[in-house]
């Protein structure tokens, strides 16, 4: 399933994503805590999954990592749903971001999206999260599923 998340991912409304997908390594020893509260904060002013479809293919994804049981996953709120989306996009973000220098705030030139598909098909990039160029701007989608 695609959602568009361009306004979590490219807007002036857009959540920093630093602080809601992170390590350890980056921000001590209370990151889960830190990134937890986070997502869940950018859950409640931003919501990705809409629809029960949404949510239910999100349910779908997070039970393939194996990390829960379908029961526990079931139990989830629509707002722990959204905030483990936040978390997956924010990874994605960061990726893009950290890793390999793309600025999400301006729209993509073609060589930059021809970069970025270089990146996938190499699979340095998972390619959950990708742009869509327009005449205007840049859309930026994300892929739940597998």
């Amino acid at each position: 399933m695609e959602i568009n998340v361009t306004d979590i991912v490219a807007s002036e409304n857009a959540p920093d994503h630093w602080y809601i997908s992170n390590s350890v390594c980056n921000l001590g020893p209370n990151a889960a805590q830190i990134t937890w509260d986070n997502a869940k904060n950018a859950a409640d002013n931003l919501i990705i999954l809409r629809t029960a479809d949404q949510l239910e293919a999100m349910r779908d994804h997070i039970e393939s990592y194996g990390a829960w049981g379908r029961s526990e996953i079931d139990a989830y709120s629509d707002q722990e749903l959204n905030a483990l989306a936040h978390q997956e996009i924010a990874s994605e973000v960061n990726d893009l971001t950290e890793a390999h220098g793309i600025d999400l705030s301006e729209p993509l030139s073609q060589d930059e999206f021809d970069r970025l598909e270089q990146l996938f098909e190499e699979g340095q990039l998972s390619g959950r999260l990708y742009p869509v160029l327009t005449t205007q701007k840049t859309e930026w989608f994300y892929y739940i599923g597998e």
